[in-house]
């Protein structure tokens, strides 16, 4: 099963590719998606899923308030994953 997490606070000029270079580390990701506005700019939150829930929560644990890009950015489980056992 998936496990999906949500980083929010992001630099609007950070890019999914910035993203998943700096998450990949903690396993395999199965999705990475950064939110797009109409103009197909970055709402500054994106969504990523890993294979293991250890690896999500690795993740989490690493990564929240970590600098990315000039700003603190927050990750965190997203209200829409599935059960985290």
């Amino acid at each position: 099963m998936s496990q999906e997490i949500a980083i929010t606070n992001l630099n609007f000029r950070t890019s999914i590719d910035d993203i998943y270079q700096a998450f990949s580390k903690f396993g395999e990701l199965t999705s990475c998606r950064l939110q797009l506005n109409d103009r197909n700019e970055s709402k500054g939150y994106a969504f990523i899923s890993y294979r293991r829930n250890r690896e999500a929560t690795e993740a989490i644990n690493e990564m929240n308030g970590f600098h990315m890009d000039g700003r603190e950015i927050r990750v965190a489980w997203s209200v829409s994953s599935q059960s985290k056992d």
